[in-house]
């Protein structure tokens, strides 16, 4: 079984050796910007490499990333996702299902995007 916690830390020294960040104690009250030092850019960093290490995203829809202040609440993100109360990343078609919900809605709002330039047969 995974250890989540550890999981997350080892993320946060990775990312945060990058940036030569002292990172010797990791605590679940350590606020990651202000206490860590992590600027918006490592904590995408970080979220993407526990997608991958976790298989789970808690922020695909019902944790705001931006409620994510400390280290307490990331581990809390993602045991709570792995419990199964938050949903896992869709399948691997995933940004193929954004990349269309984005083209339909600028083709709803008028705007040109690929499907705009298809030949029709009316050449």
């Amino acid at each position: 079984m995974l250890n989540v916690i550890a999981e997350i830390d080892q993320a946060l020294r990775r990312v945060g050796g990058d940036r030569a960040l002292d990172l010797a104690t990791i605590q679940a009250d350590h606020a990651l910007v202000d206490d860590l030092g992590f600027k918006s850019i490592d904590l995408a960093r970080i979220i993407a490499i526990l997608r991958i290490r976790l298989n789970a995203d808690p922020f695909a829809r019902l944790v705001p990333i931006t409620e994510v202040r400390t280290v307490g609440d990331l581990r809390a993100a993602y045991e709570a996702c792995l419990a199964g109360n938050l949903p896992s990343p869709p399948a691997d078609n995933a940004g193929q299902s954004r990349a269309r919900a984005r083209l339909d809605a600028r083709q709803r709002r008028g705007q040109a995007g690929p499907a705009s330039i298809v030949p029709t047969g009316d050449a």
